[in-house]
């Protein structure tokens, strides 16, 4: 029996001469209305680094915190691994590779080089210009400047593969493969956990272990999306939709009744 296609809406529109998406900007704006609903619910949990805190606490925000960081960065990356083969073949590498460079390692370094010892000056009523200086140059950190060069990492990646690799063919347009991927995120991120609970970074506070493996797959599932969205049919997109509903309900069972707590202790 042939299954059925699944077309693709032409949700798109023109500004200044470019072509736009409709329901990937109106994802992006979802997701960031997420964003900022949730680091304004940190400042009413105890989340001890955040610099605007409550008198009033309350856990109540929790779930909410915990849930929506399991997906809506993640979807951020997935999104831009979409749009990624698209600018690549209109630019090429060397220009592709300039484009990001310029439009997301110099924001994430000027953000780390203005905008962060401004904010710790601001916040931090305790601290003086000399302790503020030590911490300038010893502490160094990206801040939240981490997706900008998270993004230019996998940018860079996808170009140095699609050069080498152009003529490589990939079975995403098979079940299995979705299903698979989706699976071994799940196992990934459980047992990283064990071993780098959620919000422990490294390197210039750029890369969380716990949500490195999610982040870097999604991205590149967004770009695979891209070249094989088309072939995909409603059985492939309904496997998918239900693996994906049956991961979400596991971890909100879990945090709430904590069925798991080797594993998930963290969360």
């Amino acid at each position: 029996m042939n299954q059925q296609r699944i077309i693709t809406p032409k949700l798109s529109s023109k500004l200044n001469g470019q072509t736009r998406l409709s329901h990937l900007d109106g994802m992006k704006i979802f997701l960031s209305i997420l964003v900022v609903m949730h680091h304004s619910a940190l400042a009413y949990t105890i989340h001890e680094t955040w610099p605007i805190r409550e008198t009033q606490l309350t856990s109540a925000l929790k779930p909410f915190i915990s849930v929506n960081a399991t997906f809506f960065m993640g979807a951020f990356f997935f999104i831009a691994g979409i749009l990624a083969p698209s600018s690549f073949a209109k630019l090429g590498f060397k220009s592709f590779i300039f484009s990001k460079a310029k439009r997301l390692l110099l924001p994430a370094v000027l953000l780390a080089l203005i905008a962060k010892p401004f904010l710790r000056f601001l916040f931090n009523q305790k601290i003086d210009s000399a302790h503020l200086l030590h911490d300038y140059l010893y502490n160094f950190d990206f801040v939240h400047g981490w997706f900008l060069i998270q993004l230019f990492f996998y940018c860079f990646t996808y170009g140095l593969l699609k050069k080498t690799l152009s003529n490589v063919k990939f079975p995403f347009e098979k079940i299995y493969a979705y299903v698979l991927v989706m699976l071994s995120l799940a196992g990934i991120t459980t047992l990283i956990n064990i071993f780098s609970p959620i919000n422990t970074w490294f390197f210039a506070h750029t890369i969380e272990p716990y949500h490195f493996p999610q982040y870097i797959i999604l991205f590149f599932m967004g770009v695979l999306y891209a070249d094989y969205g088309k072939t995909l049919n409603t059985a492939t997109l309904l496997l998918c939709s239900l693996t994906s509903i049956f991961l979400m309900a596991l971890y909100i069972i879990n945090f709430t009744f904590h069925i798991f707590p080797s594993c998930f202790e963290h969360l």
